[in-house]
């Protein structure tokens, strides 16, 4: 028998404050709570429980997640000028909580409490929290609704990386409503729009699965009667972001008053410093580490196609077409796996090939 219960709870708070006529400041915060409790019994007098004359499991687990942005914003038009500055904050907070206790033999069948059982089987606790924050400052602007430029620039730390937490990123972009142009009006009866797009920029990536991957991590065992410790994560106090170079160019059009449309992409992208796991020679002790190593290149494209069928009142009928091809390649390895690929699990990465052959 299972029983499991779910609770999820969800706030946002929201303020705006114009001034100055051309200004906004802009602070949110949001705060959500997800819990979930699930208990599990095994019923002493048969399956699987009978052996042990029952069994209770029970697995609790809160979840925290907070979200903190403030913004000001300068946004203003001229003759055929449109500007718009925006300058923020934001704050990331993730915190959970984790409890498991498992215990056998049960003097009420009826009765699905862990106090119900006798003896204790297995029982653990953790708690993990994750802290991420941001600065940015992001520039727009166009000229008669044509000719449209931005850029952009960020910066981040986060409590993943304690001793190199923070990592600059930046962007810069343009796009040209060829569809707009004077030369184009013999065509405003069937061309709804033509943009030409392109970006470069740059971000980072710190998204491993462990939230103190700079240190090593341990369970505390007995043996014997005496207190112990076994390795369960080999941590490196040298890890910081993965950064990404982007490249992307890409073409908007849409015909018959948007019945018909289509997008299409090329890019090209260069990590740098991959976030790669490290297998190690059983000689020193470590069976792997965690590094910032390697360069590694993926380029492809993308496009969609979408088309609107009938177009009622109050229905529409739109089918959609869309497809991609990627590649990659590893651009860099260490001087020591040129030659022979460095391990990455059952597999190893060559310096020059596509990292899944």
């Amino acid at each position: 028998k299972r029983d499991i219960v779910r609770n999820n709870l969800q706030g946002r708070a929201y303020a705006e404050i114009y001034f100055l006529k051309n200004f906004t400041f802009t602070s949110s915060a949001a705060l959500g709570y997800r819990a979930s409790d699930e208990l599990e019994f095994d019923n002493p007098h048969f399956g699987d429980g009978r052996g042990q004359n029952g069994r209770i499991y029970k697995t609790s687990r809160d979840v925290y997640d907070l979200n903190l942005i403030q913004l000001l914003n300068f946004k203003r038009s001229f003759g055929n000028h449109n500007v718009n500055v925006s300058l923020g904050h934001e704050y990331n907070s993730y915190q959970s909580n984790y409890f498991y206790a498992a215990k056998y033999n049960i003097y009420d069948p009826d009765n699905m409490q862990l106090d119900n059982a006798g003896e204790m089987s297995a029982i653990s606790g953790s708690r993990d929290e994750l802290n991420i924050q941001g600065y940015f400052g992001k520039l727009e602007y166009n000229f008669d609704n044509r000719y449209y430029f931005s850029g952009g620039i960020r910066r981040d730390g986060t409590s993943r990386f304690k001793y190199d937490p923070w990592g600059t990123f930046w962007s810069i972009g343009a796009s040209w409503r060829i569809a707009e142009e004077k030369f184009m009006e013999s065509t405003h009866d069937w061309l709804s729009e033509l943009k030409l797009r392109v970006t470069y920029g740059t971000q980072g990536n710190e998204a491993l699965t462990n939230y103190y991957p700079y240190t090593d991590q341990w369970n505390v065992t007995v043996s014997e009667g005496k207190l112990g410790t076994e390795i369960t994560y080999y941590g490196n106090p040298d890890l910081t972001w993965e950064k990404q170079n982007t490249f992307d160019i890409g073409l908007d059009a849409a015909f018959f008053d948007n019945r018909l449309s289509f997008s299409f992409d090329y890019f090209e992208r260069v990590s740098d410093g991959l976030l790669f796991r490290r297998t190690k020679d059983i000689s020193t002790g470590r069976a792997y580490d965690w590094y910032n190593v390697g360069k590694l290149e993926n380029t492809g494209i993308e496009f969609e196609a979408k088309g609107t069928i009938i177009q009622k009142k109050d229905w529409y009928w739109e089918v959609s077409l869309n497809g991609y091809s990627y590649k990659n390649k590893m651009l860099n390895l260490p001087e020591e796996y040129k030659e022979t690929g460095m391990p990455n699990g059952n597999q190893r990465i060559y310096e020059g090939k596509d990292i899944y052959t």
